[in-house]
């Protein structure tokens, strides 16, 4: 399957919104995929996002004790709303999330699937009408010392791939290793209440192409190159699933 394109959010506007579902059934490209800016206001402003918020979302951008991290927030929010407002149709501030058992959020009654992941000031969302989606992204940290969550979060042969490695390669296999997991994680819908242990890489020389378990019918696991849009070393993979096979997995 083509790796999808990464867009701007403000090319949203541009796309055939109301013919979006037959769009999504092509075969190379079921998936869109959106890439902004959190720390400045090249991609929304704090104020058209700030406008688009609900009052639960108002009250938890107020909980935050760090400006930049509540400003990231609001952003995030807004660049979320008008994205998927866009798809659908309707205005940004109408749209009511609802939230499955693990927290995960999804529109009732719309059959788009979507999932947001943001790091440092970059945030990326998925989306698709015949595809549930899960994307994780991770900017990579020099200063992480990650050698103690090694045992906890791979398996025997995924910790054999990474002391193959050292320094900054060993690094992004790291990265890449747990971003791809994660993708998986958030496409069940169950996040961390799926222990990482319990997702199984398949290894393509160093990089992750797939998985061994948990064995979805139709999954595909993806690369995202985010260097368009960040110069900053970070990792990116996209997990979809079939929908009419997994009808229950964005819940």
């Amino acid at each position: 399957m083509e790796s999808p394109a990464l867009l701007r959010p403000r090319a949203a506007s541009s796309l055939p919104i109301k013919q979006a579902p037959a769009v999504e059934e092509d075969i190379n490209r079921p998936v869109r995929l959106f890439c902004f800016h959190l720390d400045d206001d090249s991609d929304i402003t704090l104020a058209e996002a700030r406008s688009y918020l609900c009052k639960e979302e108002r009250e938890r951008a107020r909980a935050f004790v760090c400006e930049r991290d509540r400003e990231r927030y609001i952003r995030g929010r807004g660049c979320l709303r008008r994205i998927l407002a866009l798809q659908l149709n309707r205005e940004p501030g109408q749209l009511e999330f609802s939230f499955g058992s693990h927290g995960r959020p999804y529109l009732a009654g719309s059959s788009l699937s979507f999932n947001i992941s943001h790091s440092e000031g970059l945030a990326v969302c998925a989306l698709s009408h015949s595809r549930s989606v899960g994307i994780d992204l991770e900017v990579h940290q020099e200063a992480f010392c990650f050698g103690s969550l090694l045992s906890m979060v791979f398996t025997e042969t995924e910790r054999c791939h990474l002391d193959e490695s050292s320094g900054m390669e060993r690094r992004r296999r790291f990265y890449d290793f747990w971003t791809a997991k994660e993708a998986m994680m958030k496409l069940t819908g169950l996040g961390l209440s799926l222990p990482p242990t319990e997702v199984e890489l398949l290894l393509a020389g160093d990089r992750p192409c797939g998985f061994t378990r948990p064995l979805i019918e139709g999954t595909t696991l993806q690369h995202i190159d985010c260097k368009p849009f960040s110069e900053t070393a970070l990792s990116c993979y996209l997990v979809t699933a079939p929908r009419h096979r997994n009808r229950e997995i964005d819940r």
